[in-house]
């Protein structure tokens, strides 16, 4: 059986959800707004002061790193686990350029380009 995550679509779609903004995911004044940045509030429950300045985190199931840049805020290192090769090189290249240009879809066949960013404040190394 082959793995579903190794898709150009589920690449993208997981680029998007992970990296997209308010914007891009949900362009309209309406829905669930609330579930947005998903990656970021779950980062968000490490309880912070715990951890002292060599601390060391794993992200597993990274998929494509935004947890991981995340974990990096206050992590000394971090490393990312992920099922799929292809997610896998997309948060390669995100650490290693700050950015990833793909296509996201808006529906059916219409799609129209986006830029995954790792935000500014992450120290990618």
């Amino acid at each position: 059986m082959s793995n579903p995550y190794e898709t150009e679509t589920s690449l993208q779609e997981y680029l998007l959800f992970h990296y997209g903004t308010k914007e891009d995911v949900l362009p309209y004044d309406f829905g669930p707004a609330t579930a947005l940045e998903f990656p970021i509030r779950t980062v968000a429950l490490v309880d912070r002061d715990r951890l002292g300045p060599t601390a060391r985190a794993l992200d597993l199931g990274c998929s494509v790193g935004r947890s991981a840049f995340e974990l990096a805020k206050f992590s000394h290192s971090v490393v990312g686990i992920d099922y799929s090769a292809s997610f896998i090189r997309a948060a390669t290249t995100l650490k290693d350029h700050g950015e990833l240009s793909f296509v996201a879809c808006d529906e059916g066949a219409r799609m129209r380009p986006v830029v995954a960013r790792v935000p500014s404040d992450v120290e990618r190394a």
